[in-house]
This record gives structure tokens, C-alpha cells and sequence, in this order.
């Protein structure tokens, strides 16, 4: 220990930093899976490491707290609460239902309805009602339905005042079920959060946007929100900074996209793939997405748009001509990249030709690259595009078309590389296993392949 403590403060931080899950580089930054076993060796080593010297602990202990992974949560409401110094470190959090489980004992019920008291209003500055029975965990079976907030859920409210207490986050992931919402958070309270994840913690069903409107408000810095089996978003959300958003395993309705789309002023990067545990008999058209894309059409700049576990997607035939994207895309003035699927332009079932302009009435001058998933019934289409890019796409530079056989991918690249564009082929533009990873990140096509978006 010794030899140890003799070395140069700045290697002691480099030590605790290799054993800390946030401080490790990491080339895909997966919110919400910090909780691993390998993650969990990491934080013991350091906690023990903590714990031999007073030295050691002045470095490892904020160090600690960058990224907790906590046992309890009743324990961590405490401890940040109690410790701002501790909390103040906190860079990225992952709160929800796996933290719940305890009992509270009666010291913790007034620790906790003392912690209500500092929070008496939310950030539109109206009153915090919170319901009596906050804490008690058994719903009665005819328990009548109170407008008070967090009425027979502990675990909700701890979890929303958790938030209150570390303002230095960037990343943070909340997992709820159908009744979390956060109004303790004051508007600006959390000025260092620029990731916001939203995941919905059953199976079936989903969650609400508006559940996280409260962080949203407290959150100007904020830049990326990603959501996992969402189900609503309300006319409500409003975020004047944020960016990019991505929407996985989700089923929403046409009105829910012109909330995001109006809301969100400065979106430039849109992801949404249907699917997950939602039944939606209003679930929105791939017609009505491309019709709220528009009304971003000054910002959006990259917009991936996957129906392949839709009720349309499964059925590969909707049937009717109003439920196709007929909406064109030229309307939008910034949109440089766009992937999709082929059948959602075009009903492939219909028996109709598509005339050899498909594309070139759907796609906006701005286009820099364009990647289309299994288009076998519009060659003629992809073929138009190439012969008319030098006019009327001239900022296009690359396109990507997969599940095509090898004959027609030597005409498609030729008819490209005549036009000085470079084309590229795959088999799977949406692979199966990307559906289930609720936090990947937007790719955007670089160099003939995808890059993540974001930091």
C-alpha cells in the first residue's frame, strides 16, 4: 500500500477511473445496462479499494459515485440525500423498478415525507399533492381512484425524489410502469442532462412520454431522448433544445407524432421502429409519419422509419392505397439521410406499376444518402433515380439497397456509379436483433457503412 499511495495523484486517479463502468471508454454507451455482473466486479474492486486508506477514499469515493449501481433503493434515496458532496458526482443513473422491493420502515416513511416538503411544487409552479397512503405498498381491491399523487406506490415517489438529488447527471434512464411520473424536478434543476432514456417496464402495453415531463423541464440542456415500448405522447412536451429522438418497440398514433414533431422545434435526428407489446388499432400510417416528419421539415436531418413489426409490417398489405407513404418528402428543406423499408412506399400486393418515379417524387433535393430495405418491385425506380441524381439530387453521394440478387445489384451499381454516386448493397437493413436492443444508437450512413450517432 505504501508503494501504492507514493504514486503521483494523477496515477491513483487513473486507478480508481479503470475500475469505474462510466470512466471506461466504450465505443457503444448503452444506458440502463450498467447493472451487469462484469460491471458490478468493477464497482466492488473499487468500493474495497475505498476502503483501505483515508487517501484512497478521497479518490475512489466521488469516483464511486459517478455511476451507481445500487443495492436498495430506500438506501441511495438516503445516501444522496444525506451526502450532496457524493451526489454531485453522479454522472449517469439508472433508476426503476429492479431498485424496488424493500420495506420501508416507519424511520424511512418520515425520512421520505420529509424530503416532500422541500419539493411542495412542480416546475409549472403548481401544487404537489401527495396521497396519504404514498407509502403503503397493497392497494385496497376497492380502493377509490384519488387525484393525489403516488397514491399506494412507494417506490414511484422514491424513485421521482432520487432524481431531485443529483444535479450533475448526464444520462439518465428511467424504467416505469404505468404511474411514474417525476414532479418534484424544478425547471432547470438538472441544467448537466443531455441523454434521457424512457423504458417501460412490463411486457405488454407501454408508456407515456408525458410520464417524463417534469425532467424534461428541469433538463435545457438536454440533446438526445430515447424511448422504449411507448405508447402516447401528449400535446403537452415541449423541449426547445432538444435534438434527436429515438422510438424502438413502439406503437403511436398520428396526434402522438405531431406532439413530437411540434414539440421538439430543433429535432434533427428521428428514429421509429413499431412494434413491442402494444395494441394499437390507431397505431399511425406510414402516410401519417411521413405527413409529421413534415411539419419538421427546416430541421430534420436524418430519419429512420421501420414498420417491419407493425400490424402493417406483419402483414406486408395494407390494403388500402391511403395507408401507403403517398406522402412525398420533398417538402423537407434539411433531410440528408433516410432509411426505410421499400413496401412502405409502395403496396406491393396492388398489381399496379409504380410508372418509374417513385422515387423521384418522394425524395427531397436535399438528400445526401438514401438506404432502402429489399426493393425488388422498384428497379425501375432506384434505375430512374440514378439516370436524374445530377439534376435533381445533386447532393446525393451514396445509396444502400439490401436484399437484392446479385444481377441486380451489378445494374443498380453501374446506373450509380455513372452518376459519380456511390452504391452499396446489404442483406438486412433492419436486423432482428436490433428490435430487442432498446437502447442502440441512430445510425447515419458514413463511408459505406453505418456510424452512430451521438456521443
Amino acid at each position: 500500500m505504501a508503494i501504492l499511495l507514493s504514486l503521483p495523484t494523477e496515477i491513483l486517479l487513473q486507478i480508481c477511473q479503470s475500475l469505474c463502468p462510466h470512466c471506461i471508454p466504450v465505443e457503444e454507451f448503452i444506458e440502463g445496462k450498467r447493472d451487469s455482473p462484469s460491471n458490478r466486479l468493477l464497482i466492488a474492486a473499487l468500493s474495497r479499494l475505498a476502503r483501505t486508506c483515508t487517501t484512497m477514499r478521497r479518490h475512489a469515493q466521488p469516483i464511486l459515485y459517478h455511476c451507481p449501481i445500487p443495492h436498495g433503493i430506500v438506501s441511495l434515496a438516503q445516501t444522496l440525500s444525506q451526502r450532496q458532496d457524493l451526489a454531485q458526482n453522479v454522472q449517469e443513473m439508472f433508476v426503476g423498478s429492479e431498485l424496488a422491493g424493500q420495506e420501508l420502515s416507519p424511520s424511512d416513511i418520515i425520512f421520505f415525507d420529509q424530503m416532500i416538503t422541500q419539493y411542495p411544487r412542480d416546475a409549472d409552479g403548481e401544487l404537489v399533492k401527495i396521497s396519504p397512503n404514498w407509502s403503503i405498498t397493497d392497494r385496497p381491491f376497492r380502493a377509490p381512484d384519488e387525484q393525489a399523487k403516488f397514491a399506494y406506490d412507494p417506490w414511484g415517489l422514491v424513485i421521482a425524489l432520487i432524481v431531485t438529488q443529483i444535479p450533475n447527471v448526464a444520462h439518465l434512464t428511467v424504467e416505469t410502469y404505468y404511474n411514474l411520473e417525476f414532479p418534484f424536478c424544478q425547471a432547470a434543476s438538472l441544467p448537466y442532462l443531455t441523454h434521457l432514456s424512457l423504458r417501460h417496464g412490463d411486457t405488454e402495453l407501454g408508456s407515456d412520454v408525458e410520464r417524463v415531463k417534469g425532467i424534461l423541464a428541469a433538463a435545457p440542456a438536454l440533446k438526445v431522448f430515447r424511448g422504449y415500448m411507448i405508447q402516447a405522447a401528449s400535446s403537452g412536451i415541449r423541449h426547445q433544445g432538444l435534438t434527436e429522438v429515438v422510438l424502438r418497440r413502439t406503437t403511436l398514433d398520428y396526434e402522438a407524432f405531431e406532439a413530437i414533431m411540434g414539440g421538439f422545434e430543433k429535432l434533427e435526428t428521428f428514429l421509429y421502429e413499431s412494434g413491442g407489446g402494444n395494441i394499437n388499432e390507431t397505431e399511425a400510417t406510414p402516410a401519417e409519419v411521413c405527413r409529421a416528419m413534415l411539419l419538421r421539415s427546416d430541421t430534420l436531418r436524418h430519419a429512420t422509419i421501420n414498420f417491419a413489426e407493425s400490424e402493417y409490417g406483419l402483414v406486408h398489405n395494407f390494403g388500402d392505397e391511403d395507408m401507403m407513404v403517398s406522402t412525398s418528402l420533398k417538402g423537407m428543406q434539411a433531410l440528408e439521410t433516410l432509411k426505410l423499408e421499400s413496401w412502405i412506399m409502395y403496396d406491393v400486393n396492388s398489381g399496379r406499376a409504380t410508372g418509374g418515379t417513385l422515387l423521384t417524387e418522394f425524395l427531397p433535393s436535399s438528400i445526401r444518402e438514401l438506404a432502402i430495405d429489399c426493393p425488388v418491385d422498384i428497379i425501375n425506380d432506384i434505375l430512374k433515380l440514378a439516370e436524374e441524381a445530377p439534376e435533381g439530387f445533386p447532393k446525393l453521394e451514396k445509396v444502400r439497397f439490401d436484399g437484392l440478387e446479385q444481377d441486380t445489384r451489378d445494374t443498380i451499381e453501374a446506373a450509380f456509379a455513372a452518376s459519380g454516386i456511390r452504391c452499396v448493397f446489404g442483406d438486412g437493413l433492419f436486423p432482428e436483433e436490433s428490435r430487442y436492443d432498446w437502447d442502440q444508437r441512430v445510425s447515419v450512413w458514413r463511408d459505406g457503412r453505418y456510424l452512430n450517432l451521438g456521443p
